[in-house]
Order: C-alpha cells, then sequence, then structure tokens
C-alpha cells in the first residue's frame, strides 16, 4: 500500500479517538491539561503533513499509536476522578448547608426580644415565655415589620414582657393547681390573645390601605376641572383611609390601657406577702378590671 495512503489511513484511525479523548480533558479540566492535549495533536498531526518517509514518518506514527492508548486512558481515569470527587463535594455540601439552613429557619422570623420555637397553639404557658412566639404571633410580627409599623412593634414587645412578668409572680404566689392560679392565668391569657387578635387586626387594617395612594388623590383634588364622578371616588378613598387609621390608633390605645391593668395586675400579685390583708381585696378589684378589659378589647368600647 502506498506510504501516503497508508499515513492518512493511520491517521483517520488514529486521530477520531484522540479527538474524543480531548473533548474528554476540554470538560471541566485546567487550561494548562486542554493546552496540552491541543499541543498533542497540532504537534503530531504538523509531523505528519510535512514529513511522509523515513524516520519522521515512523516517529509520527509511533507518537501517534502512544497517544490512541494513553490519552484516553488519561482522559478516562481524570474522568472518573471528577465524578468521584463531584458526588463527594455534594454530599459534604449538602450536609454542610443542612446546619445552616435550620439556623436560617430559626432566624428567619424576627428577633424582638426573643428566639422563636413555633410552639403547637397560642396558649400562655411557663414555656412560652422563654422565647418563643406562636404561628399567630409570627404572622402579625411579620405584618408589622412589611410595613414598617415600629411603634405596634414596641408595643408588642412591651405587652409580651409584662406578661412573661405577670405569669412569673403568678407561679411564685400561686400553685399551678390552685382555683386562684387558674383564675387569673386564663383571664390574662384571654387578655393576652385579644391583644394579638387586635394586632392581626391592625395589620390587615395596614394591608387593606396600602394601596391608597395619599399624594395621588390630593394632587387629583388640586384639579379644577374635575369631573364631579372622580372626586366623590377620590373623596371616598379618603374616607377609608381615614377610618383604617383611625381604627388603628384605637387599636394602639387600648394596648396601653391593657399595659396599664396588667402592671396593676402584676403589682397586686406581688403585695400579696406583705399586705395580706388588702392583698386579696386588691386582686379582686384587678381581676375584675381584667374581665372588663377583655370586654372591651373585644368589642371596641373604648368610650366607656
Amino acid at each position: 500500500m502506498n506510504r501516503k495512503v497508508s499515513f492518512f489511513l493511520q491517521v483517520g484511525i488514529f486521530f477520531l479517538p484522540m479527538v474524543f479523548s480531548w473533548f474528554l480533558l476540554r470538560n471541566g479540566y485546567s487550561k494548562r491539561a486542554r493546552a496540552i492535549a491541543f499541543s498533542w495533536l497540532a504537534f503530531t498531526l504538523m509531523v505528519g503533513l510535512l514529513g511522509n518517509e523515513g524516520v519522521i514518518y515512523d516517529t509520527f506514527i509511533t507518537i501517534l499509536s502512544l497517544g490512541v492508548f494513553i490519552i484516553p486512558i488519561i482522559a478516562v481515569v481524570k474522568l472518573f476522578l471528577r465524578v468521584k470527587n463531584g458526588a463527594t463535594e455534594k454530599t459534604a455540601d449538602r450536609n454542610a448547608k443542612q446546619p445552616e439552613t435550620f439556623v436560617s429557619s430559626q432566624t428567619s422570623h424576627v428577633n424582638l426580644s426573643h428566639q422563636s420555637n413555633k410552639p403547637e397553639d397560642n396558649s400562655v404557658t411557663s414555656a412560652s415565655w422563654s422565647g418563643s412566639y406562636s404561628k399567630a404571633e409570627e404572622a402579625m410580627i411579620s405584618g408589622l415589620i412589611e410595613f414598617k409599623e415600629t411603634m405596634a412593634l414596641k408595643q408588642f414587645e412591651k405587652l409580651r414582657e409584662k406578661f412573661g412578668v405577670f405569669l412569673n409572680i403568678l407561679n411564685h404566689q400561686f400553685d399551678n393547681d390552685e382555683m386562684t392560679h387558674g383564675r387569673y392565668l386564663n383571664s390574662t391569657e384571654q387578655l393576652y390573645l385579644g391583644v394579638v387578635d387586635k394586632l392581626q387586626r391592625y395589620v390587615l387594617l395596614r394591608r387593606s390601605v396600602s394601596g391608597i395612594d395619599l399624594d395621588y388623590i390630593n394632587e387629583r383634588l388640586q384639579d379644577q376641572h374635575l369631573h364631579e364622578d372622580s372626586r366623590n371616588a377620590l373623596v371616598e378613598r379618603l374616607t377609608l383611609h381615614k377610618n383604617a387609621l383611625t381604627e388603628m390608633d384605637g387599636i394602639l390605645a387600648i394596648n396601653e390601657q391593657v399595659m396599664t391593668r396588667i402592671d396593676i395586675v402584676t403589682s397586686s400579685l406581688g403585695a400579696i406577702q406583705t399586705r395580706e390583708g388588702a392583698g386579696g381585696m386588691d386582686l379582686e378589684t384587678a381581676l375584675q378590671e381584667i374581665q372588663v378589659m377583655i370586654g372591651r378589647t373585644e368589642k371596641y368600647d373604648m368610650a366607656k
């Protein structure tokens, strides 16, 4: 067979697997590895094209033949190591991310002064004052933060602190199985949950008027040629916004009253040992005031 025909036949047989090997090396490996593979292919092809006789031709065929075996082996070994190391890295990354995900899920809720552990219900218990929030509280807090209602957030934190102090003193003064303990706990729990409900209402009111653009409305109302129907519609939106703000202010006002009543009850509880004669009367009066506050919280009768 003619040496040129033999040359191109061998190049055709050997070159294809080497190109495949080069693509394996090229996929994701370093620039140095790709440069070596490409240089080797260019060198062998150049030698074969420039000299097809004698020692140069034989040397080219020898190098080409060795490359057919060596480069695929290197490529397959590196590919195997890459896959193995990739699986190991993915496992390590997954294990490393698990605690991070757990931490982010615990801190994704607002941390006023405590951390959320998500209790099963909304009831007031000794454990719930260790820093955990109920789901209702978390939803309410998220809404307040969304609308940047800083005052309402601070108020809730203060209310929560006062309820926590009250419960600690109640547990100190009475045993859990005492009837008196249950009476004050149940009444105060109702009052606290009423506050949470009203702050949820506060968030809903804020959300309901979030789409009302006061600047736009006021600018439109200054138009002397504004159609009467448009003017009436704009005024109606202003009224809706004003009514919502009025109710929101009412919620904050009654919460201030609740905090005062809780301070009174807490003070009465703490005075039992030092003023035994008056302590019982103060507590009964405080309990009655709590019941009144519960009713006012539910009905929103702030005038009485």
